[in-house]
């Protein structure tokens, strides 16, 4: 397998943060690159900026796809690219530090090839013009299934994968994912390894279009938090996630990430109780875990 790494950049959109992102891919220290562009039905100037950046690269491949939502067309990108080395997952209004993929690449090396393997790393927050406003929450992070099943901790514009991790994602595509990093944290935290890089490798950008930002005052955060957990017209979208993970992976999983699994789902009062004294579940934070405690003992995860 070849040492390219294929950049999946889906956008819908995307005009006005666009032209800085394709400038720090194209600053990138790691000069093996392949980058796969996929369209998700834009109605403004993203695909005569992509196309002008295509013409300048002999590297980019464009993809003109119906609006299909942001998981969706991530899945499609992964399912289609031309296979490489390693896949990096790519939002369309953040900037990459120059050094982003090499430290990836370095990372996800120091793992045997026939093992899925994702990287993942912080990032530092910025305002629409990208002033500071802070880094990561998560400063340090501790991976593993039973914190991937009750929270994403994996930024998907920050992922990495490698080739065998690509083959166990596209196998079994989800339909009720929630997001496709967080499906992608559960499947390789199961099935692989998940390593995590503490020193930030873009800015994430915050402003009023993001489909998704992190909160950065403390009421802000608060309000996220309980909204993220908190079921939507009646569905347990938390569990209905991992229902799903359930089915398609049941044959597939160890005794010990099986047994992990169905304890989860298991919806007795007695097991969630046992569940809530245990440190099988767990949130990176002492805040996310007593949220997580509370309305996961009154049912409503």
């Amino acid at each position: 397998m070849s040492t390219d790494v294929n950049i999946l950049l889906s956008t819908y959109n995307g005009e006005k943060y666009l032209p800085e992102l394709l400038d720090s891919i194209a600053n990138q220290t790691y000069p093996h690159l392949k980058i796969t562009i996929r369209d998700d039905g834009s109605s403004d100037n993203t695909i005569s900026i992509v196309e002008e950046f295509a013409r300048l690269r002999s590297d980019v491949t464009l993809i003109r796809g119906a609006n299909i939502g942001i998981t969706r067309s991530f899945f499609t990108l992964l399912s289609e690219a031309e296979p490489c080395g390693y896949y990096a997952f790519c939002d369309q209004d953040d900037v990459w530090l120059p050094d982003k993929v090499e430290r990836a690449v370095k990372a996800l090396n120091n793992h045997p090839t026939d093992i899925p393997v994702m990287y993942c790393s912080a990032y530092e927050l910025v305002d629409e013009e990208l002033r500071p406003i802070g880094k990561s929450i998560r400063k340090k992070m501790r991976p593993g299934f039973g914190n991937a099943l009750v929270e994403n901790n994996a930024t998907g514009c920050t992922i990495v994968l490698n080739n065998a991790a690509r083959d166990k994602l596209i196998k079994k595509l989800p339909q009720k994912a929630l997001m496709h990093d967080w499906w992608m944290y559960m499947v390789i935290s199961a099935f692989g390894t998940v390593t995590y890089d503490p020193v930030p490798s873009i800015l994430y950008r915050q402003h009023a279009s993001n489909v998704l930002g992190v909160k950065t005052n403390p009421l802000g955060r608060w309000i996220r938090r309980i909204r993220q957990y908190k079921d939507r017209d009646g569905e347990r979208l938390i569990r209905r996630q991992v229902c799903e993970f359930y089915e398609l992976y049941k044959d597939e999983m160890d005794e010990k990430t099986l047994e992990m699994t169905k304890r989860f789902l298991d919806d007795s009062f007695i097991n969630r109780v046992r569940n809530l004294f245990s440190s099988t579940f767990y949130r990176q934070t002492a805040i996310d875990n007593l949220i997580f405690k509370v309305l996961y003992l009154v049912n409503r995860i």
